[in-house]
């Protein structure tokens, strides 16, 4: 039952409000000015034959546009039955967002937030891959998104 909550958290974050249409009738997210969601989930991957399979990290929505000077926040959940998920970070936005934090533990059903302030300073049309890396047990996970980075028109 508890990976159904961490899915629901996943759609409600990536359901947020506004779209914002640009003069080529594709988002614009500078005209929507405000923090921008994005989920972490740590859920159980589908198994052979309905079995569950091990706890992975997924990232909702894997590809997101953001503008320079919006505030990101991942919303981290761990919805496997496993306690020790921890050490999780955004890493690889050195040079586009200011100092990212960083989740040191997190218990089954619980989430928390990390948060990174994309630098001003940018040029248009800046696509930045990063990694969300985290320890379960002893292994370690690395989901690779990617940010849109815009400047307003």
């Amino acid at each position: 039952m508890r990976p159904v909550a961490g899915w629901m958290v996943a759609i409600s974050v990536m359901a947020a409000p506004a779209l914002a249409a640009g003069p080529d009738g594709r988002y614009d997210p500078c005209r929507n000015r405000g923090t921008r969601r994005i989920a972490v989930v740590y859920a159980r991957s589908s198994g052979i034959l309905g079995r569950e399979g091990e706890c992975k990290g997924n990232v909702y929505p894997e590809k997101k546009a953001v503008c320079v000077g919006d505030t990101v926040q991942w919303s981290v959940v761990n919805a496997c039955d496993v306690e020790d998920v921890a050490d999780i970070r955004i890493e690889g936005l050195e040079r586009v967002a200011e100092k990212c934090s960083a989740v040191r533990q997190l218990d089954v059903g619980a989430a928390r937030e990390i948060r990174c302030r994309i630098r001003r300073d940018l040029r248009e049309g800046v696509k930045q891959e990063y990694e969300v890396t985290g320890r379960i047990g002893k292994s370690r996970t690395i989901v690779d998104p990617e940010l849109d980075i815009r400047r307003p028109i």
